[in-house]
């Protein structure tokens, strides 16, 4: 469950913050005068809860053990006297009755009530501290039912300065609406990593090629189109060589986009790279910074189809483009295809040096079947059949399952 590894990493970081004093959350406030907030989790009806998540209890014990000394509370509602498990209820210090079917049911919570039971009035009840009280319990509505507390819940809500953090889930589809929209290149996001449920974020500032790879023509064109949204909010330009036709063209588009005549671009970007060169190096000669030069990215889809259509010298400049590119120029390219396609370069001199086998993104099934991108250790998992649109961000061999982005509007076709 979510939840639980949301309060597991909260008490875990928890921890390590209140390494003065006693440790607890008291003594943290009370020496440094921070107000941190505290957390209260309630769990409604423990029966259908051990029912649904049995496998859950264990957690249950461990977490309800220790969280009350790192300001996190739970209050858990159960239907009758006996329903929560001993193992459990040994962690709650603090009981709290109302109704209850029989008067006999009281003494076995309370180790005897000396005759004070609640009558049957709603909301009223009784607990134990050095003897035994009776409460009434107060009503936010006439009518209990689900539809009026989410209403009421979501009105309480409204305007209020400070929130619960959300409880971390899967979305249906990552589209880049849903990522964050400040970023920087050494971190773009392009996905949710399923294991974790954090944001997973790519580096394409550490490498003047990347690659992201796939087995599924139609995998591929909607992570690619989802990573070009992404690129595009970044400073600086993006294009787009679309040789595999896998995007598809619109006139909201944030870039630029060829699917043809890539001869006339290369020459432009030729030109662009002398100047930088020339740049850099008369810089260099002075002795002062270089230029700090605006990025540009080109998105490569198709690529021995580019090259096909290109002429001998179109294509001798391309591969100098590729090869000689430095990290300095801030020209960067992303090379999207299947391994086959992408393997037909690998003795090329740019593919030698500048392609990192270590590092890219996988699209759907396959990662296994192929070796452009070198995984250290193939487990199991990584054989099995993954669901659409999840991939695997590889960095330096290893692969995290991520849940990829797709383009904001690209068919949604999700499962979770």
């Amino acid at each position: 469950m979510n939840l639980f590894k949301m309060l597991q990493n909260e008490i875990a970081a928890r921890k390590k913050r209140f390494t003065e004093g006693d440790g607890s959350y008291e003594s943290y406030c009370r020496k440094t005068g921070e107000d941190l907030p505290q957390i209260l989790v309630i769990l409604r009806n423990y029966s259908a809860f051990a029912e649904q998540f049995e496998a859950l209890d264990d957690q249950l014990i461990q977490i309800t053990r220790e969280c009350n000394k790192y300001g996190i509370y739970f209050l858990v509602t159960a239907n009758a006297a006996n329903t929560i498990r001993y193992r459990v209820a040994q962690n709650f210090g603090e009981v709290y009755a109302l109704q209850l079917n029989d008067p006999s049911d009281y003494i076995g919570l309370f180790s005897g009530t000396r005759g004070i039971y609640p009558p049957k009035i709603k909301g009223r009840g009784i607990f134990k501290e050095d003897r035994v009280y009776e409460f009434q319990a107060a009503h936010f509505a006439q009518d209990a039912s689900q539809s009026v507390l989410r209403a009421f819940v979501n009105g309480l809500s409204r305007g209020t300065g400070t929130c619960a953090c959300p409880v971390p889930t899967l979305p249906a589809r990552v589209v880049p609406s849903f990522l964050p929209s400040d970023f920087t290149e050494s971190a773009v996001p392009v996905g949710v990593e399923k294991a974790s449920l954090r944001i997973s974020t790519w580096n394409v500032s550490r490498f003047v090629i990347s690659m992201v790879l796939s087995q599924d023509a139609e995998e591929l064109g909607a992570a690619a189109q989802g990573i070009v949204e992404q690129l595009s909010k970044l400073s600086g330009s993006v294009t787009v060589f679309d040789g595999a036709e896998l995007m598809a063209e619109s006139k909201e588009m944030s870039y630029s986009y060829l699917r043809v005549n890539f001869a006339g671009h290369i020459n432009s970007l030729f030109q662009e790279m002398v100047h930088r060169n020339n740049l850099y190096k008369r810089a260099a000669a002075d002795g002062r910074d270089a230029e700090d030069y605006d990025p540009e990215y080109y998105v490569l889809t198709g690529l021995p189809t580019i090259f096909s259509g290109l002429s001998e010298a179109d294509k001798d400049k391309l591969n100098t483009l590729l090869e000689k590119a430095e990290l300095h120029y801030r020209i960067k390219f992303i090379l999207c295809g299947s391994p086959k396609e992408v393997s037909e370069f690998n003795t090329a001199g740019w593919y030698r040096r500048h392609v990192s086998g270590n590092n890219g993104i996988w699209v759907g099934d396959g990662i296994t079947d192929q070796y452009c991108l070198k995984i250290a250790k193939l487990t199991n998992s990584l054989y099995s059949e993954i669901p659409p649109h999840f991939g695997y961000l590889v960095k330096r061999g290893k692969p995290a399952l991520v849940k990829l982005i797709v383009g904001e509007d690209c068919e949604e076709e999700a499962e979770n």
